[in-house]
């Protein structure tokens, strides 16, 4: 589908919104999300696919408040560009997906910690829920899926926040 350009613009504001986003292309050389999303980016945006740009963020965030303020960053973008935000997360079960849709970050970081469970790479899903309280939207789950593996599944949803 040819090359995605990252959007120079949005990325030198979001670093001068917020110190804590940082200009490091290493951020990203052991990372797939980013290849598994800019294909659908790509078909979804199939009409002005010559338009498309795309900024990467990797958040290893551990705060609340770290957390929070890049949702509030991420508010003050939104209204300033026409940007759709995607976050990838593992999801393990029904649960998540119920604390997803409450928007309640918190009770999903303690659901997770409760089960054990390694809490790094919930920073984007967190946020956006964040996000999305910000911007008074909800949840909305488009679907939910489960792998062919009958013994240890992977869960996949997509929710859009509207």
């Amino acid at each position: 589908l040819g090359n995605v350009k990252i959007n120079q613009d949005v990325a030198k504001t979001l670093s001068i919104l917020n110190p804590l986003i940082l200009n490091e292309h290493t951020a990203h050389e052991n990372e797939h999300s980013v290849e598994t999303q800019l294909p659908w980016l790509q078909f979804a945006s199939r009409d002005k696919l010559t338009d498309l740009t795309f900024v990467p963020l990797s958040i290893n965030l551990t705060t609340s408040k770290e957390i929070t303020k890049l949702a509030e960053t991420l508010n003050t973008l939104t209204t300033k560009h026409n940007i759709t935000i995607i976050a990838t997360h593992n999801i393990e079960d029904k649960a998540t997906i119920q604390y997803i849709k409450s928007l309640d970050a918190e009770a999903l970081k303690n659901y997770k910690l409760r089960r054990n469970k390694d809490i790094r790479n919930l920073a984007p899903m967190l946020t956006l829920m964040e996000l999305a309280k910000l911007q008074n939207k909800s949840a909305q789950i488009i679907d939910y899926q489960a792998s062919a593996k009958k013994e240890d599944k992977n869960y996949y949803a997509c929710i859009k926040f509207k």
